[in-house]
């Protein structure tokens, strides 16, 4: 399990800075990284890794808690979800879910999604400024087991 939260760490690392929200628990990982006495930081990453191990074998760990890649992309794929959501899949992987409450507009491959955080930890997209959608974000696509 300690490799997965080293892949977790290493992908956050080699992100372009300010284009993913860091997981609080990542972030604090990272904050190690500038405390310059070394005994001191070896018990600051001590501290930082044990929510990061449960979050790794519980599973809480995955992309969903870290994050859209970017708040801005363009749509490459929309399937309808019911009758009160769409799915969308970006360029860059991520994908939501857009939750139908009035009359929006169905998105269209090629739009602009903007991601904006709304209050208590939810996610809003507007999509080339004409519609605003409930979001939920789900992550990159699922990969298939022998694929």
């Amino acid at each position: 399990m300690q490799w997965k939260v080293g892949v977790a760490v290493a992908a956050m690392l080699a992100a372009p800075a300010g284009a993913r929200e860091l997981d609080t628990r990542l972030q604090a990982a990272l904050a190690c990284t500038k405390v310059t006495d070394a005994a001191e930081r070896l018990a600051c990453f001590d501290r930082a890794m044990v929510p990061l191990q449960q979050a790794a074998q519980t599973g809480a760990l995955d992309a969903r808690s870290l994050g859209p890649q970017a708040r801005v992309g363009t749509i490459s794929a929309v399937r309808g979800l019911g009758v009160d959501s769409y799915v969308i899949a970006l360029e860059n992987g991520d994908r939501w879910q857009l939750f139908i409450e009035g009359r929006e507009r169905e998105p269209k491959i090629g739009g602009t999604a903007t991601a904006r955080r709304g209050a208590i930890g939810s996610w809003w997209i507007d999509i080339d400024k004409g519609s605003t959608f409930r979001a939920k974000f789900l992550g990159p696509p699922q990969r298939r087991a022998g694929g």
